[in-house]
């Protein structure tokens, strides 16, 4: 799992988990 950067990087990560999912 890769540590985002900053907060928007956090949610843009969420997004594309939630979508691989």
């Amino acid at each position: 799992m890769l540590i985002p950067r900053s907060k928007g990087e956090m949610e843009n990560l969420r997004c594309r988990n939630f979508t691989l999912s």
